[in-house]
């Protein structure tokens, strides 16, 4: 009778752990769809901070070289600034969507989604 009384001890302990950690991972999933939605907005304000950090740069270049070029400075040169101060933009911009893109795929996969 010993052995059994120990068994039945057993059982209700497995079935009371696992009562507990059914409920524990029902509130965990309840927590965690406001915290997702906060992870995105902040993935998305860093990368438009960082965005605005390179960004601001070469827009400043490009104003630049709109006044080189109002004052009648003109040539081979001004254009090609132009060019890769466009092409600087462009590119960051390329890599600002390619990290929120990332982050988002990243944190998918971690919740396994």
């Amino acid at each position: 009778m010993p052995g059994f009384q120990k068994i039945n001890r057993l059982r209700m302990f497995r079935k009371k752990g696992l009562e507990t950690m059914v409920k524990n991972e029902k509130r965990k999933k309840e927590e965690k769809w406001h915290l997702v939605i906060a992870q995105r907005i902040v993935h998305a304000i860093v990368g438009l901070v960082s965005f605005f950090c390179v960004a601001m740069p070469a827009v400043l270049l490009i104003k630049a070289l709109d006044w080189i070029e109002s004052i009648g400075v003109d040539g081979f040169d001004l254009v090609v600034m132009r060019l890769l101060a466009h092409a600087l933009l462009l590119f960051d911009v390329y890599c600002v969507l390619l990290y929120i893109a990332a982050k988002v795929f990243l944190d998918n996969k971690e919740e396994g989604h």
